[in-house]
């Protein structure tokens, strides 16, 4: 009966650390379009299968932890992907799996003060020991999948895995190390001190792989932002182009319009009626002198016509202020974010509407304040706003670079949503004083 039970909870071990590495496979991996449910089903019990004959040939042996490595590595082919994801992948299943076995008897030693040669020898210590660390393995698996789902892929790179591939693996061959030491006997205060050491290690790997990942969002975010502006500026320069391109024809069209006034007369009522509606029409081709900003001006224009368009109730009051300290680059990046998130907003909701104030207050700042109608709360993340749309690549940092913009003026930004108006407010605030001084 010994025997059966032995068996069975050596299966049970091998069956829970194939999950966990399956686990890793699918937070970096992707999993092949042709194959089946079932295959990846019978792909765990493959490599159950495999641990437990390297188990009972090798037992705790650097070449049992060797020959799991390459266990791993081929059952990985059942998905897609790098190389070095591969890799990473095994390496990190087996440091999930290995940490969490020498910690939890580690652990039971320094708490029974007993060896952990002992510890293996009783079977009711080992029993509870498996179960405990292969839940534990498990759980840290599930972390780390959650932890991947949220990193973009580009952050995923090359040198990633190369750097910390070699982490985890000194991970696992301390510990195995401090396994060794206290399997052959060690007082209370010795494994006390390996104990905690094992802990500095894990915790070490952690922080280190953290910064590193931030850092990388970081970069990441920095040429999305850089990229986002390209894009805008180069917009705005076309839109501009254009602008002027209209001016040059209206005037030209009114000049035509006059000559013709002159040649009907007074005679024709209808036909210079015609022509005065052209004129109007023409007019509302112009750029719009709404400020002494004049890439403001292009935007607000080709904006008011864009919500015009969209069937969104667009109105503009600005004060008598000066907003040419404001470079074009940062103006674009300003406003264009500023008006497509309304506009984006706006025009999912039943009012449609946005107000854009822009005035002065205490002869000193500068205060833009743009109201749009929102049906729901806007999604947040951490206090930043999340962009609801499914391209994440560009959109969704709006808010980011606008705060980039802001910083060479002294300028804050902060937003709010009056569920019961369903508005959703945006205000910037310049201190254009300290500008001008």
């Amino acid at each position: 009966m010994s025997g059966l039970f032995e068996i069975f909870v050596g299966l049970f071990s091998c069956f829970a650390e194939a999950v966990l590495f399956f686990v890793c496979y699918e937070a970096f991996l992707t999993k092949r379009e042709k194959l089946n449910k079932c295959v990846y089903a019978a792909g765990v019990i493959i490599l159950a299968a495999l641990i437990y004959i390297s188990n009972h040939i090798f037992s705790i042996s650097i070449v049992n932890l060797l020959c799991i490595f390459i266990s791993e590595i081929a059952v990985s082919l059942l998905y897609t992907g790098k190389w070095q994801m591969r890799i990473f992948s095994s390496v990190l299943g087996l440091m999930s799996s290995a940490m969490a076995e020498m910690l939890v008897f580690v652990c039971l030693s320094a708490i029974f003060n007993l060896d952990t040669s002992m510890l293996l020898g009783n079977t009711w210590y080992r029993v509870f020991g498996i179960i405990i660390s292969e839940f534990l393995g498990i759980a840290t698996a599930f972390f780390v999948y959650h932890r991947a789902k949220k990193i973009d892929d580009d952050l995923l790179g090359t040198n990633y895995w190369i750097l910390f591939s070699p982490v985890f693996a000194m991970v696992i061959i301390s510990s195995y190390l401090f396994f060794i030491i206290i399997s052959k006997g060690a007082d209370i205060r010795t494994k006390h001190l390996i104990l905690a050491a094992m802990i500095s290690i894990i915790i070490t790997a952690v922080i280190i792989l953290y910064l590193y990942e931030t850092i990388l969002k970081q970069q990441r975010l920095t040429e999305q932002l850089k990229h986002k502006n390209e894009i805008d500026f180069t917009k705005y320069n076309m839109l501009k182009d254009k602008y002027a391109d209209l001016q040059i024809m209206a005037h030209d069209f009114n000049k035509y319009c006059k000559s013709i006034e002159g040649m009907l007369g007074e005679n024709s009522g209808a036909a210079l009626e015609m022509i005065r509606s052209l004129e109007s029409k023409n007019r509302s081709l112009l750029l719009v002198e709404y400020t002494d900003n004049d890439a403001l001006n292009v935007l607000l224009t080709q904006k008011s016509e864009e919500c015009s368009h969209n069937g969104i109730d667009f109105q503009i009051y600005i004060q008598d202020v000066s907003l040419s300290f404001i470079n074009e680059a940062d103006t674009v990046a300003i406003f264009a974010n500023l008006m497509d998130n309304a506009i984006e907003a706006s025009g999912k909701s039943a009012a449609k509407k946005i107000f854009l104030s822009i005035y002065e207050m205490n002869n000193a700042f500068t205060v833009i304040r743009l109201d749009n109608s929102a049906d729901s709360e806007p999604v947040t993340e951490g206090g930043a706003l999340m962009t609801s749309k499914s391209d994440k690549t560009l959109h969704g940092i709006g808010m980011s670079s606008i705060k980039k913009a802001l910083a060479g003026y002294d300028g804050k930004i902060r937003w709010s949503y009056n569920s019961e108006t369903k508005t959703f407010n945006t205000t910037v605030l310049i201190n254009h004083r300290n500008i001008n001084n």
